[in-house]
């Protein structure tokens, strides 16, 4: 739900924010 994908958005920011940005971007 959205609870897993924040955290999954955060756990991906802190492993590589690049990776966040192309995420929200794709999405």
């Amino acid at each position: 739900g959205t609870t897993i994908c924040y955290a999954y958005m955060q756990s991906a920011g802190m492993v590589d924010d690049h990776e966040v940005k192309c995420f929200r971007y794709g999405r």
